[in-house]
């Protein structure tokens, strides 16, 4: 007959964040001759936790609960996502302007040349030929419209 003190109580931890397995794995290999197996360096490392959290628990009774702290981190996080992403769309942005001018520009020159006109280095250098043909301007409106963006 089982008592108390003979129940014995199992826990099962599923980590799905490929960080923190990691960061896991990277501290067991250098400490894994403390141990006798993973599961003893878990053991430790969780009850480092509890102990931290336990003095942390003592010394600010005005925590914010968890569900705030995961909603501050979200937000930093989000922040970051958001800074990354506007910093990329600028740097795309540059580009296809660069190269929309230089696809123009060769488009244009390749139209002159068809029709014998006389290239001069002058007028290339100038941007007499960097100007977006009409039918594409027609094709940017239209795309536009498309995808509500006007």
């Amino acid at each position: 007959m089982n008592t108390n003190n003979d129940f014995e109580v199992k826990y099962t931890v599923r980590l799905y964040e490929p960080a923190l397995n990691s960061e896991l794995s990277n501290q067991y290999d250098k400490v894994q001759k403390s141990f006798k197996n993973k599961n003893e360096f878990f053991k430790h490392i969780i009850e480092l936790g509890l102990n931290a959290n336990r003095k942390l628990m003592k010394a600010d009774t005005k925590r914010k609960p968890a569900v705030e702290c995961e909603e501050d981190d979200m937000y930093l996080l989000l922040m970051e996502i958001f800074k990354y992403t506007s910093k990329q769309f600028r740097k795309i942005y540059v580009n296809h302007n660069v190269l929309q001018g230089l696809l123009c520009s060769m488009y244009n020159i390749l139209l002159s040349m068809n029709n014998g006109e006389r290239l001069f280095t002058e007028k290339i250098t100038d941007g007499f030929y960097d100007d977006l043909p009409e039918r594409f301007l027609d094709l940017i409106e239209d795309l536009k419209k498309q995808y509500g963006l006007m």
